[in-house]
Formats: structure tokens, C-alpha cells, sequence
């Protein structure tokens, strides 16, 4: 076999085994046995009573029905009065609805917001506020855009007019524009709802699922 043939084979393998590689999920997991079939996979039929059948309804077990003083046999269990459960089919026992019959799970710990059930807010960035430039009422004149005059205190008094005011006994406010100043305002962030923080997407902010499917037997 040449070096160029060689080359070639192996090229082909990597470029069928990595997408493979790069698309597989590394994730955390711990292995439990089912609590409610105690890893069998199975468990009692509720509707039989782990009987595998049970009375025909129609003719309350008996397999006849009276008419008029005669028997008629019940065409609903052909006269035998029990029927096969459809549960269980007979079986007396069906899978477990926990564990879907694998009588194991695993609890996979989300490795996207490292099993935290959340991560950083991408709108606040964690800080769970964010602000706002708005206009609002001036608290120096109190949205009126006129202050008491520093010269005459709001009094003009005597023969000579008040410099400043001219004896209106105000002044324009020099803190704002028309009554009103531009303010950053502090918002809680709307994204997280002002706690800094989002659910997982990966793992519904549970930080955790559970699987049972195509688990390795011990």
C-alpha cells in the first residue's frame, strides 16, 4: 500500500469520525436506580390487581345475563364473566411509567450554566439594572424655571431697583431648561426582571434533567 493511499484512508476516517466527535455532548451524570419498580423496569398492574384479568362489567362476572326469567350468555366475555386486562394484557405487570422499563436513570447536570440552573444576564450583565436618560421636573425651582433672587431674597424694598430681578423678586433658573433637566433614571433590567440573572435554556433553570434512554447496563 502506497503513502498516498494511507494518507487518503485516514483522511477519510477523520473527516466520518469528527463531526461525530465535535457534535457530542460532555455533560455530568450520576446513575440512580428507579425508586418505583426497584430497577425491574416493571410494576403491578393497578387496573387487574396483578390478576391478569378481572369481572366482565356487563355481566358482573357471572358470564349470563337474565332476561325475563331466562339466562342469555354475555356476549361481551363469550359467557366465560372475567376478561384479559388491556392494561397488562394478561401480564399482570406493565412498565414503569418512572423510569419507561430501564429500572435506571440518570441525572445529567447541565454543563451550559455548569448545573446552576441559570447564567448572566446578556442584557444587564449581571448588574440586574439599567438606565435611562429622561427628562424630568427640575427640584430646584420645582418645574416653575424661576428661583428666589440671591440679591433681594424675594423682597425688593427701598427706592432703588433690585439690580438682579428688577423687583419681580425672582430670577430665571439657571439649573434647568424651561422647568426641566435631563436625569439618568436607574430601571430594574427587563430582560431578568432586576435579578441579574437568566434561566438556562439548555436545562429549563433546573440545572439538571433526568434520561433513561439508552443507558449502559452495569
Amino acid at each position: 500500500m502506497s503513502a498516498s493511499t494511507l494518507s487518503y484512508i485516514l483522511l477519510s476516517l477523520f473527516l466520518l469520525l469528527a463531526p461525530q466527535t465535535l457534535s457530542a455532548q460532555s455533560y455530568r451524570s450520576e446513575r440512580y436506580t428507579c425508586e418505583k419498580c426497584e430497577g425491574r423496569g416493571m410494576v403491578a398492574c393497578k387496573k387487574c390487581k396483578e390478576a391478569g384479568t378481572y369481572d366482565c362489567k356487563k355481566c358482573k362476572g357471572k358470564g349470563y345475563k337474565e332476561k325475563k326469567g331466562k339466562r342469555e350468555k354475555c356476549q361481551h366475555c363469550d359467557g366465560s364473566g372475567i376478561l384479559t386486562c388491556t392494561d397488562c394484557n394478561g401480564n399482570r405487570t406493565i412498565i414503569c411509567s418512572q423510569c419507561n422499563g430501564q429500572g435506571k436513570y440518570e441525572i445529567r447536570y447541565c454543563d451550559k450554566c455548569d448545573a446552576k440552573g441559570y447564567s448572566i444576564c446578556r442584557r444587564c450583565h449581571g448588574k440586574a439594572f439599567s438606565y435611562t436618560t429622561e427628562y424630568v421636573k427640575c427640584r430646584k425651582c420645582n418645574g416653575t424655571n424661576e428661583v428666589v433672587c440671591p440679591v433681594c431674597k424675594g423682597n425688593p424694598k427701598g427706592p432703588t431697583e433690585c439690580s438682579r430681578c428688577k423687583n419681580r423678586g425672582k430670577v430665571t433658573c439657571k439649573n434647568c431648561e424651561h422647568g426641566m433637566v435631563r436625569e439618568k433614571i436607574r430601571h430594574a433590567c427587563p430582560v431578568c426582571d432586576g435579578t441579574g440573572k437568566e434561566d438556562c435554556g439548555y436545562c429549563g433553570g433546573k440545572g439538571r434533567y433526568k434520561s433513561y434512554v439508552h443507558l449502559i447496563p452495569d
